[in-house]
C-alpha cells in the first residue's frame, strides 16, 4: 500500500515531535580561530619547545661572552676598584699641576679668595657685599684677559657663598677648596680632560668638607660654566 504524499509529511512532523528539540551548534565567535586538537597541538607544544632551547642557548652564549670578558680584564689587571683609584690619581695628578705653576699672583689671588670664603661665619646669612667680595676674587683667579661673564661668576659666588654657612668646613678644608677653585679658574688653554679633573676635585674636596652632595653638584655645575667660558674666551693662534 502507497502512502500519499500528505501521509509522509505528517509521519514525519510526528517523529520530529517525539524527539524533542534539537539542539543546534552556536556559531564561532567572531574573529574567534579553531582550537589546534591533536597532531595539531603536538606541533605547536614542539615549535615552542624549539624555541625556548635556542633562547636559553642565546643567553648562555651572552653570558660566555660576558664573563670571557670579564676575565680578561681581571687578567689585565683592570677591576672597579683599580679604575676608580686611576681616576683619583688623574684628578689630584691634575690639581697638583695646577698649584705647581701657580705664579706669585695668582698665589696672592688664591689668598683673597681664601679669606673671603673665611669671613663668611657658619650660620650667618650672606651679604650683598661679601657675595660681591666673592665674586671679584672670583674674577681675579682668572689669568689673562679671558675673563668669564658676570652673570656666571655670580652665580659660582653665591653657590660657594651658601656653601660656606655650613658649620662643618674647617678653615683648611676652605683653603683646599679656594685652591681647588683657582685651579680651575686658571685653566685657560688646559685640555678638557684635565678641566674636568680639576673640578671633580673640587668637587670631591667640598664633599669631604661636609657640603651635601647637592650643593656640591651645584657648585661643580658653576665650575664647568666658568671654566668653559674661560676656554672659549681664549684667543686662537693664527
Amino acid at each position: 500500500m502507497k502512502t500519499s504524499p500528505v501521509r509522509s509529511l505528517f509521519l514525519f512532523v510526528a517523529a520530529l515531535t517525539a524527539a524533542g528539540p534539537v539542539a543546534l551548534a552556536a556559531p564561532p565567535a567572531h574573529g574567534s580561530r579553531p582550537q589546534p586538537s591533536g597532531a595539531g597541538a603536538g606541533r605547536i607544544q614542539s615549535q615552542a619547545a624549539a624555541a625556548g632551547v635556542d633562547t636559553a642557548a642565546a643567553q648562555a652564549k651572552a653570558q660566555e661572552k660576558a664573563n670571557a670578558a670579564k676575565a680578561k680584564a681581571a687578567a689585565q689587571g683592570i677591576t672597579k676598584e683599580s679604575v676608580q683609584a686611576g681616576a683619583k690619581a688623574k684628578t689630584a695628578a691634575a690639581k697638583e699641576k695646577a698649584v705647581a705653576s701657580m705664579s706669585p699672583q695668582q698665589k696672592e689671588n688664591v689668598a683673597q679668595l681664601q679669606g673671603d670664603l673665611q669671613a663668611i661665619k657658619a650660620g650667618s646669612t650672606v651679604t650683598d657685599a661679601q657675595k660681591q667680595a666673592l665674586a671679584t676674587s672670583l674674577q681675579a683667579c682668572v689669568t689673562g684677559a679671558t675673563k668669564p661673564s658676570a652673570e656666571s661668576t655670580q652665580a659660582l659666588a653665591s653657590s660657594l657663598s651658601s656653601a660656606m654657612t655650613d658649620g662643618k668646613i674647617t678653615a683648611a678644608e676652605k683653603s683646599q677648596i679656594s685652591q681647588s677653585v683657582q685651579a680651575v679658574l686658571a685653566s685657560a688653554g688646559v685640555s678638557s680632560g684635565e678641566v674636568d679633573a680639576l673640578v671633580k676635585s673640587a668637587q670631591d674636596v667640598l664633599i669631604a668638607s661636609g657640603v651635601t652632595q647637592a650643593d656640591a653638584q651645584t657648585i661643580a655645575d658653576d665650575l664647568r660654566t666658568v671654566a668653559a667660558e674661560v676656554q672659549a674666551n681664549v684667543p686662537t693662534k693664527g
